[in-house]
Parts: structure tokens; sequence; C-alpha cells
């Protein structure tokens, strides 16, 4: 990050670090970074989805996969946001 702090994908893998540690409110903060960077990348959109489904916020998991999907032009994540709406947001 110190290298590239423009980097979206260096603050996004952060988070999933941070996440992947159990420290979700760090994570939250590398993922809105991450956002700050690229608002519409829909991999962050999805992170912060997973990350809030894991907070109990589901109005804001919910924001954010809508968003991840829509952002998704090329149906990377499609499948994956699909199954969590349906699972979470029945």
């Amino acid at each position: 990050v110190a290298l590239a702090p423009n980097d979206w994908q260096s603050w996004d893998a952060l988070g999933q670090v941070a996440m992947a540690t159990g420290s979700l409110d760090e994570a939250e903060g590398l993922y809105l970074k991450a956002l700050g960077i690229a608002t519409q990348e829909a991999a962050i959109h999805l992170h912060l989805g997973i990350l809030y489904l894991q907070t109990n916020e589901p109005v804001s998991a919910y924001d954010h996969l809508v968003k991840a999907k829509t952002y998704d032009v090329q149906d990377v994540y499609d499948a994956q946001v699909e199954r969590l709406l349906e699972r979470y947001f029945p």
C-alpha cells in the first residue's frame, strides 16, 4: 500500500486479510478506503456486503450486494451475489 496508495486492490486485499483474522472494524475501514478510490468496483461492494452480513447490518449488506451485482458487468461475481441475495434476502 505504501508503494501504491491509490491502488484499490491493495486496500481491498488488506480488508480481506483483516476480515479473515476477525478484525471486522479494521476490514470495514480498509474496504471503505478502497471504495473511495474505485466507487464502482464490484469486488469491493461484494466484500462489504459479506462484511455487513457478518456484523448483522442487513440494510448495508443488501445495498452493497445489489451494487456488486449492478457493477459486475462481466458477471465475475454474479453467481456468488445471487446466492447471497437468495439466502439472506428471500
